[in-house]
Formats: C-alpha cells, sequence, structure tokens
C-alpha cells in the first residue's frame, strides 16, 4: 500500500505511533451528471444545491471536459458556498456513493478533476472540483 510507520518511546513519558497511509481512493457522496454522453461527478459536500435548466442565465457555463461553453447552454447550476457555478450538462443521472481514486493528469488537464470513478454499472465517472471550476470562471 505504499505506507509508512514510526514508533517512538519514551520511558516514563508515554509512546508515539505515527502511520501515514497515502489517500489513493476514497468515498464521496456524489452528484453525477452526463455531457456529450460522459458522466461526470460534483462531491455533494460541496453543495448547497443543484438545478437542472435548459436555457441559463449564468454568464459563463463551463464545459466539464474542455473550458467554457457557448452560452446560453443546457446547464446544472451548481450552487456552492460562495457562489454558482454553470456546469454544461445533459441531464442530471442522480445521487450515489462513488470510490474515487486520484488521478495523474498534466497540469492543463488535471486542474478540475479530483478524481475518477467506476459506478455500480462500470460506467467510469470523472469526479469535478468545484472550487477549481470557480476559478476558471
Amino acid at each position: 500500500l505504499g505506507a509508512y510507520c514510526s514508533i517512538d518511546s519514551t520511558a516514563g513519558e508515554g509512546s508515539r505511533i505515527d502511520i501515514d497511509l497515502p489517500l489513493r481512493q476514497t468515498l464521496l457522496h456524489s452528484l453525477l451528471f452526463r455531457r456529450g454522453g460522459e458522466l461526470f461527478a460534483v462531491p455533494l459536500h460541496s453543495l448547497r444545491r443543484a438545478v437542472h435548466q435548459r436555457d441559463t442565465e449564468v454568464q459563463t457555463v463551463i464545459e466539464p471536459g474542455i473550458g467554457e461553453a457557448p452560452a446560453p447552454a443546457p446547464a446544472t447550476l451548481l450552487e456552492c458556498a460562495d457562489g454558482t457555478i454553470g456546469v454544461a450538462s445533459d441531464e442530471i443521472v442522480g445521487a450515489r456513493e462513488l470510490w474515487v481514486r486520484s488521478l495523474t493528469l498534466p497540469a492543463h488537464a488535471g486542474q478540475r478533476f479530483i478524481g475518477a470513478a467506476r459506478t455500480e454499472e462500470g460506467e467510469l465517472a470523472l469526479v469535478l472540483d468545484p472550487e477549481k471550476l470557480r476559478s476558471l470562471q
């Protein structure tokens, strides 16, 4: 697993045990949506609300795979603690628990993704990072 463990003990004072486990995967409650036949997810803990709209009033809509999409575009509006993000989407699939694995991507591609996950049906979903998406607006 690539874990690291160290033990430091001093007589009369006690012991200290450090365990370092690399976070290669984590369980996230996520909102799944589709865009152009591809599946994407957003962690639910980062959202207050999500609404799918055919014509959006958001000035900039982020295309999840490549960048900015022409507005107006069908979008899922992700309401976060510090603002609303418009993410181009064809439909909201629903909420699921996903085992998300980290990705190693080139810097320009990885800036908007937390990782990837396989759904129960075997589909691959890229997990978006809402904070990074907000910085693209």
